[in-house]
């Protein structure tokens, strides 16, 4: 599925303005989905630990890699993205309005990793299932996220 861009957390675009995490293309990044449950808050929300509780309960659902970071440079802005994240080929998934990802090791995410910015699956409401079928999440044309430069007066 398509989706728009991810909102960072105000805690990971300070991290990641500050020069905190080093070099993003280089840290391992998961990708989680998140249930209707989910209330989003950028301002406060900033770890594992804050949304773990909102994951899907599924025996299909497990958190993925998002591999293939990288940046590049679009005109007056620098692009994050990774490869499509697939959740899984024929998977039952149920009850999916966000996709997130989490600065972590998708095996073994441990309640300090760091959020890193969350997209709504489902903006006119609702929530987005799998029965049997693929679940997979696409990154926009521009990545998951851009950072633009502001213009000079």
């Amino acid at each position: 599925m398509a989706i728009g861009a991810v909102a960072l957390y105000h805690a990971a675009l300070l991290h990641l303005l500050r020069g905190g995490w080093g070099d993003l293309e280089q840290r391992p990044l998961s990708a989680i989905l998140l249930t209707g449950q989910y209330t989003p808050d950028l301002a406060v929300h900033s770890h594992w630990s804050h949304v773990l509780a909102y994951q899907p309960v599924s025996p299909d659902y497990r958190p993925q890699p998002a591999l293939n970071s990288s940046l590049s440079m679009l005109s007056e802005s620098v692009s994050f993205q990774t490869d499509a994240v697939s959740f899984g080929e024929a998977v039952t998934i149920q009850d999916v309005r966000y996709f997130a990802l989490v600065l972590g090791t998708a095996s073994n995410l441990l309640s300090s990793d760091r959020l890193l910015g969350y997209v709504d699956l489902s903006p006119g409401g609702g929530t987005r299932e799998s029965y049997s079928a693929p679940f997979s999440v696409h990154p926009p044309s521009t990545g998951w996220f851009t950072l633009q430069q502001g213009v000079a007066q």
